[in-house]
């Protein structure tokens, strides 16, 4: 199962792609919480797991987002107007897509309040998340691929938090060069890594939960053990020899059960514990919402202003005022906001 959960941005997706993938958990519920920006007005529940942010709505499931952590740029608090209440401090999250920026804005929900009363949860949301990023950000040994980085300190290799090493594999020849290089593999509980005998600088970091293809294949240079990584992590194709030709295939046999064991049950590395569940009784709520689908693309709908820059004149309003994205118009905006 391709890893595309926490580098992605993806709009009203199958109810099958919410739910949990292997070794994804949910670490905190917020509920209710407004899509101030998209479905200002509606109540919705946020989940923050180990890999994104989810926001649906139980009225139409269909309407949903999920923000992959990679994609994250920026998570900060603004004010904003909100249907359901008023001017209000909410959570900001700015994301990257493969063309564009996305902006999201979300706000928690309370029963009605009394004018000016502050909100401990908007401040929670805010809090959790970036808390929640931040172990992600600082795991990234545990998904992304690594080349030429720092593995080892006075010729010791360092361990990631609860990493482990299975074994360790002298006299691996890394065929990526027309002259090769030896060195050695060690497995681990979270990857697979080679490195040179002559410079440990020259090396590479491959997460069990990356890889795409283990296998023994035919090369220039012989029989050789194959590994290849996902296209979301670069599609690195790496080919390493073993003398003598059994002991490589055992050797790739026993890389392949690791593989084949952590993909089921893949550690990603983000080890937050879980938040207490936030859900408000029902109360009084001003909310008076008809849910329609719109046909407007939704990712113009959460596009960042602050990349739109060009304005243009209108002549039925005699207003001057940003330009609006193409096939996009006054229209469909007021449709989609109605």
């Amino acid at each position: 199962m391709l890893l595309w959960q926490d580098r992605e941005v993806r709009f009203d997706i199958e109810p099958e792609e919410l739910k949990e993938r292997p070794g994804e958990e949910i670490l905190a519920t917020f509920n209710p919480v407004e899509d101030t920006k998209g479905n200002n007005g509606m109540r919705g529940i946020l989940k923050i797991s180990n890999l994104r942010v989810i926001w649906v709505t139980p009225r139409t499931s269909s309407l949903n987002l999920s923000i992959g952590f990679k994609s994250v740029v920026d998570v900060t608090k603004k004010n904003t107007q909100s249907k359901l209440r008023g001017v209000i401090t909410a959570l900001h999250i700015t994301a990257r897509g493969p063309s564009t920026r996305y902006e999201f804005i979300f706000t928690c929900v309370e029963p009605k309040n009394p004018e000016g009363t502050s909100n401990v949860r908007d401040s929670r949301l805010f809090d959790t998340i970036q808390k929640i990023l931040f172990a992600y950000r600082t795991s990234m040994f545990y998904r992304e691929v690594n080349l030429r980085s720092v593995l080892f300190e006075k010729n010791n290799f360092k361990l990631l938090d609860h990493e482990r090493v299975y074994q360790e594999v002298p006299g691996v020849w890394n065929l990526s060069a027309d002259q090769g290089n030896l060195g050695s593999f060690i497995f681990t509980t979270v990857r697979l890594i080679w490195y040179a005998e002559n410079n440990r600088m020259h090396n590479v970091s491959m997460p069990w939960c990356q890889m795409e293809v283990v296998k023994i294949s035919p090369s220039k240079f012989g029989v050789a053990f194959v590994v290849k990584s996902t296209p979301a992590s670069g599609k690195y194709t790496l080919g390493f020899r073993i003398d003598p030709e059994e002991k490589m295939r055992e050797v790739a046999k026993q890389a392949a059960q690791l593989f084949k064991a952590h993909i089921a049950a893949p550690e990603f590395g983000v080890r937050e514990q879980k938040v207490k569940q936030t859900n408000l009784s029902e109360g009084t709520f001003d909310e008076d919402v008809e849910i329609t689908k719109s046909t407007l693309d939704p990712r113009l709908i959460y596009g960042s202003a602050e990349e739109i820059e060009e304005t243009e004149f209108n002549e039925d309003l005699g207003l001057l005022f940003q330009k609006l994205p193409d096939g996009v118009t006054l229209e469909d905006l007021w449709e989609f906001k109605d």
